[in-house]
């Protein structure tokens, strides 16, 4: 098994807040109630 990003792309007329949620829903089956984003990622870390 490994482990993937949630990717995908902006739909028309769709903004890039509605599509984020629209892909974590459609790859993963889960609801957000709650979401932020981030500017960037500081650190990575071998699994």
């Amino acid at each position: 098994r490994t482990w993937q990003e949630i990717s995908g792309l902006i739909e028309p007329r769709e903004t890039a807040w509605e599509a984020a949620l629209r892909e974590i829903k459609e790859e993963t089956g889960l609801t957000p109630y709650r979401f932020y984003s981030a500017d960037f990622v500081e650190r990575f870390y071998e699994s």
